[in-house]
Order: structure tokens, then sequence, then C-alpha cells
């Protein structure tokens, strides 16, 4: 997508192995990389009428500069889930489905309170025929994002022995994805865990024997009524939203203006 602006300059602007202080004729980032692959250029009209927007604090859409795009989130879809989320916009289709199971003494199993996997399936392949790369590096980078900046919030499920209670697994799909991928990922999971209500459960242990050696059994019972379901602390979860680095804004605008200097 060529905006014929002339050159650029700045840092991480130009190609690699330049100098930092030569032109670029063309932004050479990951964005630009993308968005280049689509087929079709922008024409300087249209260059201007962006920017005119964007100065006026409209967009090309209508949406005022602070307003988000329109979603609709649904939760309880799934019934061989806990609970279910999916959210749907102008440009992503994500679900999110979670799991609990009870951990109990002695249980074995992995000891991490929240677990989180991401799939992307066919949005990986439209993704990697529009942009000409691995679209399966999509998956492993939102499950690494989710890891790094959703998961260290979320409060481990303790008893009043302070020993694990509720091991939480959640599940990621994303059918279709587009612009501000990981806002509706991180949305259809607060949803997911907001609509979440973890059972009464009662646990006793029994000493018994089995041919001379003692082992510990243990009895669950469960309190099956809505009512004394207890929801999900989702006062900690974050919902995460991305934004423009300004930084980057304001350093093409300085490379700018020193480029027309006479």
């Amino acid at each position: 997508m060529e905006l014929d602006e002339g050159p650029l300059m700045g840092p991480g602007l130009g190609p690699p192995g330049a100098s930092r202080d030569t032109p670029s004729p063309h932004p050479t980032g990951f964005y630009s990389q993308f968005f280049s692959s689509f087929q079709g250029n922008i024409s300087r009209a249209e260059t201007t009428f962006i920017r005119d927007g964007a100065a006026c604090g409209v967009r090309a859409d209508g949406r005022g500069r602070a307003e988000l795009r329109p979603r609709v989130l649904a939760v309880d879809l799934l019934p061989f889930s806990c609970s279910s989320a999916a959210i749907q916009t102008e440009e992503n289709t994500v679900i999110a489905t979670v799991d609990a199971d009870l951990i109990l003494p002695g249980g074995g199993g992995t000891n991490e309170p929240y677990t989180v996997s991401v799939g992307c399936g066919a949005a990986e392949q439209e993704l990697a025929e529009v942009t000409g790369g691995d679209g399966g590096s999509l998956s492993s980078l939102l499950q690494a994002m989710l890891e790094q900046l959703l998961l260290p919030h979320l409060k481990p499920l303790k008893d009043t022995d302070g020993g694990l209670d509720w091991r939480i697994s959640i599940d990621v799909i994303v059918l279709k994805a587009g612009g501000c991928l990981l806002d509706a990922v991180s949305m259809a999971i607060w949803g997911a865990l907001k609509s979440l209500k973890l059972p009464s459960v009662f646990v006793e242990e029994a000493e018994e024997k089995d041919q001379g050696l003692a082992h510990t059994e243990y009895k669950v019972s469960c309190d099956e009524r809505i009512s004394a379901g207890k929801p999900f602390p989702i006062e900690t979860v974050p919902i995460l939203m991305t934004a423009a680095q300004s930084e980057v804004a304001a350093s093409v605008e300085r490379a700018q203006s020193r480029y027309n200097q006479p």
C-alpha cells in the first residue's frame, strides 16, 4: 500500500543495515509490509481525506477518534464447558471457553493455577494468504501475549488451608482475525470468566486398606444448586486494549520536518 508521502527518516524506519540518518523512500516496518500485501493503492486524495478526518476527530467509518468498534458479546453458548463467551466485531470473531478442574490433595498434574491455549485455525490460513507470511505464528504470538499480560493478574483460587482448590483452563478459538484482535480475545476471555460460577464442593477424607496397604480415598460431593455457586473473582481480570505508539508517530513527524527543511 503506497502512500506516496516522500522520504521518511527516524529510528526503525529505514531498511535493515541502513544508517539512522539515511532517508528511506518508504516505511519498511512490520505493519507497512503487512498492509502493503493488500492489492490496490491509496491515492493522494484518499490520503488527504484520511488525514483531514483524523485532524477533525472523525474516522473514515464515521466513528469518533475515541469511539471503539461496535461489538457483540454473548455468554454461556457452549453446554460442554463450565462457561463460554463469544465476541463478534466488524473484523473479528472469537470464542473463549473456561473449564475448572478440582484439585485433590496428592492428585498430581500441573501446579499452575491457570493455563491458556489459543487456536486460530482458518484465520491463520487466511492471514497467511493475505500477507504471504506464516499465519501459524499468530496462535503462538497471541498465547505468549496472554501469558505475559493476562495470567499474572488472575488470582489463584485457594482453599481455607492455602492450597490450590481449582485449576482453570482457558481455551480461545479465533474464527476470524482482523484489527484489534488482542482486544477481542481479551474481552471474550473476560466474558467467559465473568459468567463462570464455581460449584460448592465438599471433600471428605477416608483411609482405606487394600491388600493390607493403607491409602487415602476422597469422597467428593457437590451442591448442584445454582444459587450455591461461587462467582469467579472478576475484579482483577484486565481487558487488554491496543493503541498506536505515539512516539513512533512523533519521530515520523520530526523526520519529515527535518527532511523538508531547505
